[in-house]
């Protein structure tokens, strides 16, 4: 008898977690929510994983990256803050 076996491989690190067989979307899938085995993956595209570690460090860089591109085009962020005076 064979039995199916499912598994999302990070594609930085290699390292590996196993989800339901029956999840044809595992990042969607009920059957996974109700075990969590996922939480902190990250799907990059169709067919590109990370774990969470190498999912931290991918959202860090991407953040620079986009501040960077922000700022080599000009764009730039203004705070104020505005207290009322009685």
């Amino acid at each position: 008898m064979f039995q199916r076996i499912s598994k999302i491989t990070c594609d930085k690190c290699g390292r590996e977690v196993a989800v339901d067989p029956r999840d044809d979307d595992p990042f969607l899938s009920a059957f996974t929510v109700e075990n969590n085995d996922i939480e902190g993956w990250e799907r990059i595209s169709d067919d590109v994983h990370l774990c969470p570690a190498c999912a931290a460090t991918y959202r860090s860089k991407l953040a620079e990256y986009e501040d960077e591109l922000r700022r080599v085009i000009g764009v730039t962020n203004v705070s104020v803050s505005v207290t009322a005076s009685n």
